[in-house]
């Protein structure tokens, strides 16, 4: 939730290689995977739910409830299925052309060869729903777009964990 934060930090503190926290496609990425993200929650709130321990769920469960004017179960129904994938395509289709239309040389991040914050972005929207129930939602994502799956894979070695 601090991302900004926590990156403006670490540019800071160790400026190479950066991640051009100064690219002029990092709100335009923002957006584009916000715009993701809220067509896609109604497929990930029940699970995301269903991931916490037995407190957490209810906490979950009341807030998500009283924010949404529903259950989660509702919100899921009433919004997710293929309305939700259809309305995830336009933003979908802005990740795509970040990935294709801002080159700087061939490689798989926006820039081309070199990552950047915006890359980061998109795959941590990609790392939770991998991570989020069967990984279904992952799965659909990367199975219908080359480029988004290219960025999923060259970024393999900063999602693994060695803790």
């Amino acid at each position: 939730m601090d991302s900004d934060v926590i990156a403006t930090k670490i540019e800071a503190l160790c400026p190479t290689p950066s991640l051009a926290l100064d690219d002029s496609t990092r709100g335009e990425t923002a957006q584009a995977v916000n715009e993701v993200l809220l067509a896609l929650y109604p497929l990930l709130i029940s699970v995301s739910r269903d991931m916490m321990a037995e407190d957490g769920r209810k906490w979950y469960e009341a807030e998500k409830s009283q924010s949404l004017g529903m259950s989660c179960d509702a919100f899921a129904k009433s919004y997710g299925g293929e309305t939700a994938w259809k309305n995830a395509e336009p933003g979908l289709a802005r990740l795509k052309a970040l990935l294709t239309s801002h080159k700087k040389t061939d490689g798989p991040f926006i820039r081309g060869k070199d990552v950047t914050y915006g890359d980061f972005l998109i795959v941590s929207l990609l790392e939770w729903t991998k991570r989020s129930g069967d990984g279904e939602v992952f799965q659909r994502i990367v199975q219908a777009e080359q480029t988004i799956s290219d960025l999923y894979e060259a970024c393999r070695p900063w999602l693994s964990r060695s803790n």
